[in-house]
């Protein structure tokens, strides 16, 4: 189980996440939802160990969460110039003498013999999670692993994550929208508020859409509703 417990987190003097605590299976794909700036990257800094903790502490199975225990997606992966994508996959061999970066490779059919700064924003983040695959991490952190990737890509991570879990990663992947993690994941997690978070199971995705909706939701489509019909009188 990776567990948090009482977590503060900041950023700088700003306070993100206040007191928190979760929860999350082994050998799981687990969903993060919320708004911009609700905290999502910022937990998954603190959980990468890019950012301490201001309260708190994270275990993994009853132990101290360690550095090498994690591995991290970035919303946009930094890559040294002038490195092709065979010279970027060679560098995880050294922490995973069993990664095959060419086999791996097959799932998303890269030009690996192409300097990575001539590939699309699609193609970098493709390279960047087979980086993160090839880590073997126990913790899997995707910050938005979704952006940039087209239609077919998106469900062939998501397939590939899903049998990454039934292999024992645990993977928390985090979106703005809840829609294209309900098929993959255990639970969901919506940070709605330095202090208002909360987690949600298999059993409450039917209607989780309508609930994470605010109150001001209908407000603001009555709105748009109302301005639309006013410029075309």
């Amino acid at each position: 189980m990776l567990v948090l417990h009482n977590c503060s987190l900041a950023y700088g003097s700003h306070d993100i996440l206040t007191d928190i605590s979760l929860q999350f299976s082994t050998g799981a794909v687990h969903g993060i939802v919320g708004s911009n700036g609700a905290g999502k990257t910022t937990l998954f800094k603190a959980l990468a160990h890019r950012l301490p903790l201001k309260k708190g502490r994270i275990s993994l199975n009853e132990q101290p969460l360690l550095n090498s225990d994690t591995a991290l997606l970035d919303i946009e992966p930094f890559f040294y110039p002038r490195i092709t994508g065979s010279e970027y996959l060679r560098l995880f061999s050294y922490k995973n003498p069993d990664f095959n970066g060419w086999e791996w490779n097959r799932i998303f059919q890269l030009p690996l013999d192409d300097e990575i700064m001539s590939y699309s924003a699609g193609m970098k983040k493709k390279l960047a999670l087979l980086g993160v695959i090839g880590l073997k991490p126990r913790v899997m952190l995707l910050d938005e692993p979704l952006n940039s990737l087209d239609f077919d890509t998106s469900y062939l991570l998501m397939d590939t994550l899903s049998i990454l879990a039934q292999h024992g990663t645990t993977i928390l992947l985090s979106s703005h929208i809840v829609e294209p993690l309900i098929p993959i994941c255990s639970t969901i997690t919506w940070l709605a508020g330095k202090q208002d978070v909360r987690s949600f199971s298999k059993d409450d995705f039917p209607h989780l859409s309508e609930y994470l909706r605010s109150d001001d939701h209908a407000a603001q489509k009555a709105l748009v509703e109302r301005l639309l019909s006013t410029e075309h009188r």
